[in-house]
């Protein structure tokens, strides 16, 4: 385990340029999520079989899928040893480059202290912006970094305020605006440094962010600056709102929060455990203020103009997170997307069993644009 207060009492502002060596408060917490580099370097071809240190040890496995050509397009991007000692990034043999660079710190946006990283490998062939859903933060995302890796893809994921180790309010916001913002906010601090072409993921909140980014700034298919555009289990309605909406509106002003059921988005029980006994990053509660934020949202995005922007939608079968009927209508209204099901899959579509996991990246190169 690690201690939160310490790694943000470590992290400096991000520093694309400078030397790549973290604290070891961070090192440690990145040793948590299976995102410590020396792992990626060493496991990025490995089978998806290993879980020591139950689930976070299996985000430092490859999936099955890694021989696939597609999405390893170049078997030479990362090196097959690790590197000693406390430097995060692992280093080419006889060259001493890098060959997996992992950058971790802050900078402000939408008033509070966000966590991003930063990590590229040797030879990026574009960029991807990760964004996570509620309740997540980075250090979960550890099978679509791998992805992406995979696809020789700088990535770039950060937390959004009140999750994971930045800073605001715990799991809440006054409007969804502000997640937008701190996106824009990251974009534009990294994007001298983050080669073309980019590409778009977003996970449920994340989804949600997303769609309301590209439709609030008007972008066509013509002038939308990624590539891809991949939207996993979009929020736009969650599951059995009609009731969720009556619980806001007759108790919403006698209560601030509700106790939550953490676990049970994924049919990985060991990835249901590790958020229940061994994520201290859990918000414990449902807040009543973010719901409100997200009613008036909802209201928002479905006044928006149809767009033709034609993202890729991977909806799980199973899912009683969000209210998959409606969204999937609501968002083939507004934009033109190439939906794919995986029928047996539950919410948290990036940390499924490896079999289901495989469909979801399965669906994702199905529409993949090089």
């Amino acid at each position: 385990m690690f201690d939160p207060q310490a790694v943000r009492a470590a992290l400096a502002p991000l520093d694309l340029a400078g030397d790549a060596t973290l604290p070891p408060a961070v090192q440690a917490y990145l040793a948590h999520y299976g995102l410590a580099l020396d792992e990626w370097a060493s496991d990025n071809r490995a089978s998806d079989k290993r879980a020591p240190d139950e689930w976070a040890s299996d985000k430092r496995a490859s999936d099955k899928r890694a021989s696939d050509k597609k999405i390893a397009p170049d078997d030479t991007a990362f090196d097959d040893t690790a590197v000693d000692g406390p430097a995060v990034a692992s280093r080419a043999p006889d060259t001493g480059r890098p060959r997996l660079d992992h950058r971790v710190g802050t900078l402000s946006a939408a008033g509070e202290s966000i966590v991003v990283h930063v990590l590229r490998p040797a030879a990026p062939r574009g960029t991807a912006f990760l964004l996570h859903g509620y309740f997540d933060h980075s250090g979960l995302y550890g099978h679509l970094i791998r992805y992406c890796l995979q696809r020789q893809l700088q990535v770039v994921i950060f937390d959004q305020p009140g999750h994971g180790l930045s800073g605001g309010a715990v799991a809440t916001i006054d409007n969804f605006d502000a997640y937008v913002a701190v996106f824009k906010a990251v974009r534009g601090h990294v994007e001298s440094s983050a080669p073309q072409p980019w590409h778009l993921f977003g996970q449920s909140m994340g989804g949600a962010v997303a769609m309301e980014y590209l439709l609030g700034a008007g972008y066509t298919a013509a002038n939308v600056p990624y590539r891809n555009i991949v939207l996993l289990a979009p929020l736009v309605r969650p599951y059995r709102w009609p009731v969720l909406r009556l619980v806001y509106y007759t108790l919403g002003q006698f209560i601030r929060q509700w106790p939550r059921g953490i676990g049970g988005s994924s049919a990985d029980e060991a990835f249901n455990a590790f958020l229940r006994d061994r994520d201290p990053l859990q918000a414990p509660a449902v807040v009543v203020q973010w719901i409100g934020a997200m009613a008036k949202w909802q209201r928002r995005f479905a006044r928006h103009a149809p767009c033709d922007l034609a993202p890729v939608v991977i909806q799980g079968g199973a899912d009683k997170t969000v209210d998959a009927g409606y969204n999937l209508r609501l968002i083939g209204r507004l934009f033109r997307p190439a939906v794919h099901h995986v029928p047996a899959a539950q919410h948290h579509l990036v940390n499924e069993t490896a079999e289901l996991r495989a469909q979801v990246f399965a669906g994702i190169d199905a529409h993949w644009r090089e």
